[in-house]
């Protein structure tokens, strides 16, 4: 991981993931998308309408030689896995 700052000259500074990071992350991604299907389950798999665009959980991402970080979506949702 890295602390970077999302745009050039705006001073709001993240910690963002890199590539060396992921594979060690995939686990907890994975745990973290069963946590959330078991809990949609358990409420009755109802879609109440209560989600958001981009459906799943993002995290930032600098990939190599980049100077700001990238939104990537690592837990997807579409309601029917």
């Amino acid at each position: 991981m890295k602390r970077v700052e999302t745009y050039k000259g705006s001073g709001d500074f993240v910690n963002a993931v890199q590539e060396a990071d992921l594979a060690s992350l995939r686990p907890v991604f994975k745990q973290a998308e069963d946590a959330w299907y078991s809990e949609w389950v358990a409420r009755g798999c109802k879609d109440e309408g209560s989600c958001c665009l981009g459906v799943g959980v993002s995290i930032y991402y600098l990939p190599r030689r980049a100077r700001q970080p990238r939104p990537m979506q690592v837990i997807y949702w579409n309601g029917s896995q």
